[in-house]
């Protein structure tokens, strides 16, 4: 319990994942924490705990459906045992459980039900049940009533709510996440579902590398200015891997793990942490994102250097590039678009390509069939 206390960042409440926050993989910590809290009653838990819902709160989407690619493992994780727990202690964990499940009546959560983790979550609903809290708190929603951007630089993630407004007052309100320390990754919701996903630039060089912007750089140039709610990064472009097993490295693989890795585990786990997960081969090319709330609508624009060899160039609504078993799971949002461009026909502004993009309900980036027929639209890159 001390050392995974240690993890945690102490004014954002987030645990340590891998090489940042993950929403997903942190209502797992919650749950574990909220388990061992019950058996051993260690009232010192409670704080702590109420911290992390309060961080979890965050990433609560309006139509019931939690997580996604802008977490450091890009996860949508969701174990509802520990808000109900913590239910009795802070009304926020009641309002993401109660949130969670109107989603299931409504389709809008994550669906991870193979053979191996389905285990996990039978447990942990029927767990949920058991210790139902009766005294439930207003919704979700009557608690997100006004404006605001919540700009959190430890975990460089950024939340902003767009009060929803009457038709007569110029349209409808969003909720956005972005994670700038994956080169601006952003999702976009409303109550009804997802406006847009852009994970960011996905590139194909002129050499046939693909490169991309959404691995998490934790040294990456960020400019932040939540009063006016822009922000922007610059990151570097790494190459995409696509670590397939071959019946040769497959063998050479289990001969370690009966030699080495039966003698130093750890030394073969940091070896596949480093191929698999935080591993970042780097290219000199990089690329600029900004990121501009406004009332109705998102403003996002990238950059990069005029002599950057893009042959091809798309925005991801899913993409991800690092080995992690439980991302790349259907939820709504990976049916929003990937978005195509000829980087040949953007303007060029300073000696930079610029393309600019606006994120609201109707902008034809959602995953409904209209917006999958619209003109465009780009598949992932090779």
């Amino acid at each position: 319990m001390a050392l995974t206390l240690e993890w945690q960042n102490k004014d954002e409440g987030w645990f340590q994942e891998y090489e940042g926050a993950d929403p997903g993989y942190h209502t797992c910590t919650i749950d574990f924490l909220a388990k061992y809290m019950l058996k051993s009653r260690a009232d010192a838990l409670v704080a702590p705990l109420t911290k992390a819902v309060e961080f979890a709160w965050n990433f609560m989407h309006p139509d019931g459906s939690y997580g996604g690619e802008y977490g450091s493992r890009n996860t949508y994780h969701f174990y509802p045992h520990g808000f109900e727990v913590m239910a009795r202690h802070t009304p926020k964990a009641g309002q993401i459980a109660d949130a969670f499940l109107s989603a299931v009546g409504n389709g809008k959560r994550y669906i991870n039900d193979d053979d191996r983790m389905t285990a996990h979550y039978v447990y942990n609903f029927l767990q949920a049940y058991d210790d139902y809290c009766p005294n439930r708190p207003r919704p979700i929603a009557e608690a997100r009533t006004d404006q605001r951007t919540t700009w959190m630089p430890g975990a460089k993630m950024v939340v902003h709510r767009a009060a929803e407004r009457s038709a007569g007052a110029g349209g409808a309100g969003y909720y956005a996440i972005t994670n700038l320390s994956k080169g601006g990754c952003i999702k976009v919701f409303d109550n009804q579902g997802p406006i847009a996903s852009d994970t960011g630039i996905t590139g194909k060089l002129a050499d046939g590398q693909v490169v991309v912007s959404h691995l998490v750089q934790t040294d990456a140039s960020i400019k932040a200015d939540p009063a006016k709610g822009r922000f922007e990064v610059e990151t570097t472009l790494c190459k995409r891997r696509n670590n397939l097993p071959t019946p040769i490295t497959n063998l050479i693989f289990r001969v370690l793990l009966l030699t080495i890795g039966r003698f130093n585990a750890n030394l073969v786990r940091g070896l596949l942490q480093k191929i698999l997960i935080t591993g970042k081969p780097g290219t000199p090319y990089r690329v600029r994102r900004s990121i501009e709330f406004l009332s109705d609508r998102i403003v996002v624009e990238d950059r990069w250097p005029l002599e950057t060899p893009f042959k091809r160039v798309a925005a991801g609504s899913d993409g991800t590039s690092i080995y992690v078993a439980n991302s790349n799971v259907y939820q709504e949002s990976v049916l929003c678009p990937w978005q195509e461009v000829d980087p040949s026909s953007l303007p060029v502004d300073g000696g930079m390509r610029v393309w600019r993009r606006e994120y609201f309900r109707g902008s034809g980036h959602g995953p409904t069939q209209n917006d999958l027929a619209t003109p465009g639209r780009g598949k992932p890159l090779d």
